[in-house]
């Protein structure tokens, strides 16, 4: 990881723990214990990224927002958002970027259906992991188009006019 700059736009992908109480068709994915469905990393069009576990020890993964120019909390209805160190983990991400930020280097967060939710409340320091996210049903479909607004610097990371499902 050392050869690697942030000129490079290298984005971090943070995985997501798997919810082995959900009902799916492929039994085998239920042997894991964290994952980034492929339609998340499709999305980036050939950046280079760099899949970042979310087991690791907070001192690892600190070492990964030296080398990346975006982080990126996936979604999707198969995660345990609510699973503790899933949880911890995302608060200390949050956290650390904050202050990479307030000393004047950008590094932005994306986070996409409860990977946005989960961020945003890690956020909110009077909250326990178990009152996360439990009113939520991400089942419903909600499906919004994802617009560039003017000249901001999320938009080096996507090709114009490009359609995300």
């Amino acid at each position: 990881m050392n050869s690697i700059n942030k000129a490079q736009k290298l984005i971090g992908v943070l995985t997501v723990p798997v919810n082995v109480t959900q009902k799916v068709e492929d039994r085998d994915f239920l042997e894991y214990t964290s994952f980034v469905a492929d339609s998340h990393i499709q999305w980036f069009s050939g950046t280079p990224y760099v899949i970042i576990p979310y087991t690791l020890q907070h001192s690892v993964m600190k070492k990964y927002l030296d080398h990346i120019s975006l982080l990126y909390i996936p979604g999707g209805r198969l995660g345990n958002y609510n699973e503790k160190q899933f949880v911890d983990s995302v608060r200390f991400l949050v956290k650390e970027i904050k202050k990479i930020n307030q000393l004047g280097t950008y590094l932005p967060i994306w986070g996409i259906c409860l990977g946005f939710q989960t961020m945003l409340q890690v956020d909110n320091t009077k909250l326990h992991h178990s009152m996360l996210l439990d009113k939520f049903d991400s089942r419903l479909g909600y499906m919004t188009n994802l617009n560039h607004i003017g000249n901001s610097r999320m938009t080096r990371f996507f090709k114009r006019n490009e359609v995300y499902d």
